[in-house]
């Protein structure tokens, strides 16, 4: 578990004037999050895999699943998972290799499923691109009855970019808010979770390929990673994720 840091830098531009759900909407055109064109997304799915909780889950919602990678991924620790996205062409991609995943194209703000009707709902690398996250989170605790996972990338440069064809400024990638770990534990607790644990999300080093760690888990890797940054052998804050389990009060 890691320390929180002393400050955190929202964008001061939420982007109101965009359309966001027609961007992502088309934003599929030119990247699908999926192992064969996004190498990240491996990694995302270890980080959400060490996240989780130990004991056995029934039910798990996959909030903003996209493609449905991490939907098709997690089956094998549930009976049942759904996903949900906002993007609809993204929705049939995942419905062409996951036939008979449920799968609905919904806002999170109105989550289409019954309160308290998962064990598990995981918001993987979303929270930054909401304008308001907060009404969000209200939301997607009511279907939630035991636990809540979210991941948000870590510390990111936030970065106005100008659209050569309209010359409009709009933020990259859709990326409105900055976490470190105080801004993402206080947003959590606002909306009235218990934090169970907060991680951080390392890139692999060259030395994790090395043939004695490649058989490590992720918990085996992170704690080697910790004493090599203890004797300064590693730097000590490269993270590029930051993720949060957190119980349902």
């Amino acid at each position: 578990m890691s320390s929180p840091e002393s400050n955190n830098t929202q964008s001061p531009d939420l982007g109101s004037s965009i359309d966001w759900k027609q961007y992502y909407n088309r934003e599929h055109e030119i990247i699908r999050f999926v192992p064969e064109t996004d190498s990240t997304e491996l990694l995302r799915l270890e980080f959400v895999e060490s996240l989780l909780p130990n004991e056995p889950m029934e039910r798990i919602l996959d909030a903003g699943c996209g493609e449905g990678y991490q939907c098709r991924t997690l089956a094998r620790r549930c009976r049942f998972i759904a996903g949900c996205d906002i993007a609809f062409p993204r929705l049939q991609f995942a419905r062409r290799y996951s036939v008979g995943l449920p799968l609905c194209n919904a806002d999170l703000l109105c989550p289409p499923f019954r309160e308290k009707s998962f064990d598990l709902v995981t918001l993987v690398e979303v929270l930054e691109h909401l304008p308001e996250p907060q009404p969000v989170l209200r939301e997607l605790i009511k279907i939630s009855r035991r636990y809540f996972l979210v991941t948000v990338p870590y510390r990111q440069n936030l970065q106005r970019v100008m659209c050569p064809h309209c010359l409009k400024t709009y933020m990259l990638d859709g990326h409105l808010h900055r976490f470190d770990e105080v801004a993402l534990r206080t947003m959590l607790e606002e909306v009235g979770l218990r934090i169970l644990g907060v991680k951080r999300f390392f890139l692999p080093g060259a030395w994790e390929t090395a043939r004695l760690l490649r058989w490590l888990p992720y918990r085996g890797r992170q704690i080697v990673r910790h004493s090599l940054q203890t004797v300064g052998l590693v730097a000590p804050d490269n993270a590029v994720f930051i993720g949060a389990l957190c119980e349902i009060p």
